[in-house]
């Protein structure tokens, strides 16, 4: 094989290599579109649902509606839990809670709810 033919291979092989990786990070794209769109759905569906309503005899305590303010401001559990002086396992058990009462599958949808509620 001349120095040429083996040039000509590399490059093939190397080009199909660059055709797979184009491929993956395509199916990536794809996906995360996917995603963005979902999301888009949900938040119009949540903003275009009827005007929410306080759980009968609730409100928020104080740690309540600060840990809504810290999740809602992007911490996460942990973060907050430390500015709060909790536990990790207290601030989730927390958030856990406070979806269950505003009947929310989501933490997105938990705050997009408190919003309306006038919590946050």
């Amino acid at each position: 094989m001349s120095g040429l033919e083996m040039m000509e291979e590399a490059v093939g092989r190397e080009m199909a290599d660059l055709g797979r990786s184009l491929a993956v990070q395509h199916e990536e794209l794809m996906r995360r579109q996917r995603q963005v769109a979902e999301t888009r759905a949900e938040v119009i569906r949540l903003l275009t649902a009827g005007q929410a309503e306080p759980p009968p005899g609730d409100s928020l305590n104080g740690k309540e509606l600060a840990l809504l303010k810290l999740l809602a401001a992007g911490c996460t559990d942990a973060a907050a839990a430390g500015r709060l002086h909790i536990s990790h396992r207290t601030a989730r058990r927390m958030m856990a809670a406070l979806m269950e009462r505003l009947g929310a599958r989501s933490r997105f949808e938990a705050g997009v709810k408190a919003a309306r509620l006038g919590w946050l």
